[in-house]
């Protein structure tokens, strides 16, 4: 019994702390980001900065700015899971990973091996 108990505890304790940190992750992708360096086989030659707005209802906008300075622009919605970036753009799902390293968020697209280097707006 004590042991059933201990191991209720411990799956309990592990459930709230994985919902803690994805809402943390959540939270640290909310906001304005602009690429400061993009990289991977297939990033595309015609792309000179890519941005995008996370916002707190769960939708987003990226832009990509060509290097004949037109835009193509993306809305839909995105969700946070482990360390997946999902986004929904027009009933088509993109699941990419992400990560930190110090105040840059990194979205690593596998199936294109493609790698944005974003540093958020702080204005």
């Amino acid at each position: 019994m004590k042991s059933s108990l201990n191991i209720l505890f411990i799956v309990a304790f592990l459930a709230i702390s994985c919902s803690q940190t994805q809402n943390q992750s959540f939270e640290q992708v909310l906001g304005e980001w602009n690429s400061v360096k993009l990289a991977g086989s297939d990033i595309g030659d015609f792309i000179e900065q890519i941005s995008f707005t996370f916002s707190a209802d769960s939708t987003f906008v990226g832009t990509a700015v060509m290097t004949d300075s037109t835009a193509d622009e993306k809305k839909g919605g995105f969700n946070i899971t482990s360390d997946s970036l999902m986004i929904m753009v027009n009933d088509r799902l993109s699941a990419m990973k992400y990560s930190f390293s110090k105040d840059t968020l990194i979205i690593y697209d596998p199936s294109i091996d493609s790698r944005v280097y974003l540093l958020k707006n702080e204005n």
